[in-house]
């Protein structure tokens, strides 16, 4: 199965499941509110599932929700319950005005369907193509048949000097002066009567410089008739300067060798003043131009070729070319040689291009590093003497971005398989804690019925022993919720309900469930709710655990002193009430060392110490990813030595719609 094949038969199965379950929602709706609804409204309730499945699926979905519809409806609502028969005149009208409705809303849904999906397909690729267009690397032009330019894309600014606002409307002949580079001809007589241009024109840059694109120009038909031309061009300035001079100096070299006339040291003062001028042109392109003799060593070695390679002209002028290339290529240079020179006739200027295939074609920088290369190669025959004049050009930026995408692409990919990993770990966590929490429950009850002496007396030791067992297994159960919470949390089914609630109940609650362990160790615990203090929209219940679980921190790392419960609350910008519920301590504090990875999982604040304090370290991870699911932060404070304060901060927009009634949420003893 191909990639699109598996992605079809999801969206397939998404579709049809869609349509499936709105049909059950709505039947289960209809038999709930069957006792208050009567006879009333049997099909219709399934008409709106119906509207749901064409509007998101199309006409398939639609017509298997109308059919599975009646099936559920008769079987799961219609006297008698159970039974496929229709019985009566009113159920088979009812029937008939059900299908006929639904078949019309299928059929109406499933074209508006078909052509939203198509409109969204043909939008999509409209979007790619001008987003391709517009970060091409070469210049790309858009132009009505009259010559005013419309479109202008960034490449085309870089080139041209021109921004798209100095440029839209503008005529191309206005603003660049263009015209036909050698024979090419009329270029709007070949659109005219081709469709196509291709060839090469000369054009001017905003700076005043004179340039030879080389273009490709097609002619695009309008709805209204009306003709459009896209231009693409690409710079071939240097190369077309240095191959023209390259020409026109070997053409003189050969008309003045063949003269052999008294005028030798004329022409020996032409050719040093050809020389001279080809070496400026050579030396002021961009590109990299080596040209090589008959034996392939190196005759000439221009700036850009230096600065490309490493090497001054004096280290190259002689030099082999294998030394630009590197080691394990050398071998079938010479073949790539003879290839190249046994094709065309050897009296003409002849070129080929080269570009990188299977990162192959690469440069050898005089420090040892690599680089890909594009290579244009041209050959002259001089009275015999061949010369090879290869332009190259570095195109690591290129590749690299090619490499960086790759790259990319694999990330993406490992960070998927991660993320199902870890969501397997988390459903595998979920299914053992369940499993170990059956035990500790069924201990936990034996050990509660033996305590309330109903299988007979027990000996202060016995009884001793016993409350031992239900405190160490009251508290595994309490790990191993903790350990579940944070499983469901991960795997994405931890439920949160959010409505009133009133913070002074939290407190209470929790300080209620501290006292014993208060008790134990001798401190002292206080809560101070000022009676101001607004209701909050929370989850009740995750909002009590969090505290539970920061004042058990507190509680635990404290051997003498108090522990401090508060709320406040102040406004912040309009309308945007934040609710503060602090934790404060003066037990040991953090170390600054250990601040940093306080909220990961297994790792307790006094940086040692599952050992010394017991627990799993899962308190404040937890505790962290609770006040995530109800749009919370836990920020806090300490100094080591001097205690920890720990807020939990709930802001809440006034002014925002309730999701759900605002009636008052008891909050659980345990959470």
């Amino acid at each position: 199965m191909t990639h699109r094949q598996a992605i079809g038969r999801a969206s397939v199965v998404r579709r049809y499941g869609s349509a499936t379950a709105a049909i059950a929602a709505v039947v289960g709706l209809r038999v709930l509110l069957a006792p208050s609804l009567g006879d009333q409204a049997q099909f219709a309730p399934v008409l709106c599932a119906v509207v749901f499945a064409a509007w998101h699926g199309g006409f398939g979905p639609a017509l298997f929700a109308v059919l599975f519809g009646a099936l559920a409806t008769r079987y799961f609502v219609l006297e008698p319950i159970g039974s496929l028969a229709i019985d009566g005149r009113d159920q088979q009208v009812g029937l008939a005005v059900y299908l006929l409705s639904g078949l019309g809303i299928a059929a109406l849904g499933g074209s508006m369907h078909k052509a939203e999906r198509r409109a969204n397909e043909v939008a999509e690729q409209l979007k790619l193509k001008g987003a391709l267009i517009e970060n091409a690397l070469e210049p790309v032009l858009g132009w009505d048949w009259d010559g005013r330019i419309t479109f202008w894309n960034r490449a085309a600014q870089r080139l041209y000097g021109y921004s798209r606002d100095d440029a839209l409307g503008c005529t191309s002949h206005e603003l660049l002066r263009t015209r036909v580079h050698g024979q090419g001809g009329a270029f709007m007589d070949r659109l005219a009567a081709d469709g196509a241009f291709e060839g090469e024109l000369r054009q001017r840059t905003r700076d005043g410089r004179e340039i030879v694109v080389e273009t490709r120009m097609v002619r695009v038909m309008r709805d209204d008739g009306s003709a459009y031309v896209i231009e693409a061009n690409r710079d071939v300035t240097a190369r077309t300067e240095a191959q023209a001079a390259m020409q026109q100096l070997n053409a003189e070299l050969e008309s003045r060798v063949r003269e052999r006339t008294d005028a030798l040291s004329r022409n020996n003062e032409l050719l040093a003043a050809s020389r001279a001028r080809l070496a400026s042109i050579v030396d002021s392109a961009m590109d990299a131009i080596v040209t090589l003799d008959g034996r392939q060593q190196i005759v000439l070695f221009n700036a850009a070729a230096e600065r490309m390679f490493g090497l001054s002209a004096a280290q190259a002028l002689g030099q082999p070319l294998e030394r630009l290339i590197p080691p394990r290529f050398r071998g079938g240079h010479p073949a790539h040689v003879d290839g190249f020179d046994a094709r065309g006739d050897s009296a003409a200027v002849r070129s080929m291009r080269a570009t990188p295939s299977g990162g192959e074609l690469l440069g050898l920088r005089a420090d040892g590093t690599e680089f890909p290369v594009e290579a244009s190669i041209s050959r002259t025959d001089v009275n015999g003497d061949k010369l090879f004049t290869v332009i190259l050009r570095d195109i690591t930026e290129r590749s690299r971005a090619e490499e960086a995408a790759v790259r990319l692409r694999i990330a993406e990919e490992q960070a998927v398989i991660a993320q199902r990993d870890s969501r397997m770990k988390s459903e595998f966590l979920a299914s053992m804690s369940h499993e170990l929490r059956t035990p500790l429950n069924a201990i936990l009850g034996f050990t509660d019925l033996l305590l309330m002496k109903g299988a007979g007396p027990l000996t202060p030791d016995q009884e001793k022993k016993l409350r031992h067992i239900h405190a160490g297994g009251s508290r595994q159960l309490s790990l191993i919720g903790d350990l579940l919470d944070l499983a469901r949390i991960e795997a994405g089914r931890f439920p949160v309900s959010i409505a009133q609630v009133v913070c002074t109940d939290v407190i209470q609650k929790v300080v209620r469930g501290l006292q014993p362990a208060v008790a134990s160790k001798g401190l002292q615990l206080t809560a101070d709710v000022p009676g101001s203090i607004e209701a909050v929209r929370s989850d009740a219940v995750v909002l009590a655990k969090i505290v539970r679980l920061l004042a058990d921190n507190a509680v635990k790392f404290t051997e003498a002193g108090r522990v401090t419960l508060s709320v406040h609350q102040h406004r912040e910008g309009a309308g945007v009430l934040v609710t503060g519920i602090s934790v404060s301590d003066t037990g040991p504090g953090i170390r600054p060392e250990d601040q940093d990875k306080l909220f990961l999982a297994f790792i307790q604040g006094d940086g040692a110490s599952t050992r010394q304090h017991g627990g799993l370290g899962l308190g404040l991870h937890l505790s962290n990813k609770l006040a995530g699911l109800i749009g919370a932060q836990i920020e806090f404070r300490s100094e080591f030595g001097q205690g920890s304060v720990f807020t939990l901060r709930l802001a809440q927009d006034e002014a925002a719609p309730a999701s759900s009634p605002l009636s008052r949420t008891p909050v659980p003893d345990r959470p």
